[in-house]
């Protein structure tokens, strides 16, 4: 069932990226995900993965109500703000989550292994 959805764009300090922000939240409060590449954002976030058919997206964050886009230098916002508005707008009003699956938390331990190995030998 499509619903009405208004989204607007809102540039960031980046120039490589742009903010587009909802009407409603896209994910559960406190909760935030990138995506780098399409393959991370496979099963997760369908949203994702359609951005990344975009050639100039390189990367995707979606928390609270908003999904930041950031592009490569191949093109300029004022070139793609509208048709990635209204395409996210679209997807949007189309489908009710635009994260299905959270993906795990990745930690780097390996910076605190020394520390912890010292203090379990203690």
């Amino acid at each position: 069932m499509k619903r009405p959805v208004t989204i607007y764009a809102e540039m960031t300090p980046n120039p490589n990226t742009m903010k587009f922000v909802a009407d409603h939240m896209l994910v559960d409060p406190g909760q935030v995900v990138e995506f780098l590449n399409r393959q991370e954002a496979v099963g997760h976030s369908a949203l994702a993965e359609a951005l990344f058919n975009f050639p100039f997206v390189t990367s995707i964050f979606i928390a609270n109500n908003f999904v930041t886009v950031y592009k490569n230098d191949s093109i300029e916002w004022s070139d793609v703000s509208l048709e990635l508005r209204e395409f996210i707008r679209d997807w949007l009003s189309q489908h009710e989550k635009a994260v299905e699956v959270m993906p795990e938390i990745k930690v780097d331990n390996s910076e605190n292994e020394a520390p912890t190995g010292l203090i379990q030998n203690l």
